[in-house]
């Protein structure tokens, strides 16, 4: 499991690009034709034109280096239309962004198949995670007979970090014979993902060493003036979906004692009064390992503590 410690009011961007065939036919956006090579890792950078509508102008105001955005383009010319992209914003100056593609492979979110306006499971989520009335879809849910919503084109929109999130994990699944990405490292690429926890980690870990350096009389003074209940930071933590056959399989294959130092379980579990033991992944899945038996072992908790954070490691083979 991982999280990460995220700037949670800052927006994501929305930036939409015109389905057409020539610039000429584009008026002032950028067509599909001018980002593809960003969004294929031809180049490494798109320097985006700012301007339009007063209401996009209020965005690129608001912009800033390191936001995440999502590339959209309707239906028309290229038959991969929808969501066909993410990225972040590198630099900003008064008339122009440079633009950074995401270093990993994600597939175009499509509503419908181009020119067969009709409700699919893509339509349908993009409803759920916006809701019929966000500006940039209007026209979107217009044509799929959402009567009661005005048509709309816009260029630049704002979204919540919570929005993009979800986009970015539905477009980066099942591509062709890729395997799949899992949320680690989707976060990792993202957020700087095991950075930041790091970061977090270490920091309060240096505060409570310089807490030992202390007296007790200093600390116990600090507690007298300090709050009784802890702040709150938000967290997002995410998960692999294991196989619950593997942990079963290794747990009974160690007989109730700890694959690494041989004792038996410290404790039974509550819940079944069987041997309390810990499965742990040799090679961890968060940096590719299986989720098989072969890489699993069944450890105490004091073995399962040492190997992640003792001194002494000793790894198991």
């Amino acid at each position: 499991m991982v999280g990460f410690v995220n700037d949670y009011n800052r927006p994501c961007w929305w930036f939409g690009v015109n389905n057409v065939r020539a610039k000429e036919h584009a008026h002032a956006h950028v067509t599909y034709l001018a980002i593809a090579p960003l969004l294929f890792g031809e180049i490494d950078h798109f320097v985006w034109q700012r301007g339009g509508a007063p209401g996009a102008k209020r965005y690129y105001q608001n912009m800033q280096i390191g936001d995440q955005l999502v590339f959209w383009t309707g239906d028309g010319v290229h038959k991969k239309w929808g969501i066909i992209g993410f990225g972040r914003i590198l630099e900003i100056d008064a008339h122009t962004l440079t633009l950074a593609s995401l270093a990993i492979r994600t597939q175009p979110i499509t509503p419908y198949p181009s020119g067969h306006p009709m409700r699919t499971v893509n339509s349908d989520f993009l409803l759920d995670v916006f809701g019929v009335y966000y500006p940039p879809l209007r026209k979107l849910f217009f044509r799929l007979g959402y009567k009661d919503v005005k048509s709309c084109v816009v260029t630049i929109a704002e979204m919540s970090f919570s929005q993009y999130l979800r986009l970015l994990v539905s477009a980066s699944q099942d591509i062709g014979n890729q395997q799949p990405l899992n949320e680690v490292q989707l976060l990792t690429t993202v957020c700087d993902t095991q950075e930041s926890l790091k970061k977090y980690s270490t920091e309060f870990e240096n505060a409570v060493s310089r807490s030992q350096l202390d007296s007790s009389m200093a600390r116990r003074e600090r507690l007298r003036v300090a709050s009784k209940k802890p702040k709150t930071v938000k967290l997002v933590s995410f998960t692999f979906q294991r196989n619950p056959d593997v942990v079963g399989e290794v747990l009974e294959k160690a007989h109730g004692h700890c694959q690494r130092c041989g004792k038996p379980a410290p404790f039974l579990r509550k819940t079944d009064h069987s041997p309390y033991l810990e499965v742990h992944h040799i090679k961890p899945l968060a940096e590719n390992g299986e989720d098989t038996i072969e890489n699993a072992i069944a450890l105490c908790p004091n073995c399962h503590r040492e190997l992640h954070y003792g001194e002494s490691f000793i790894s198991i083979k």
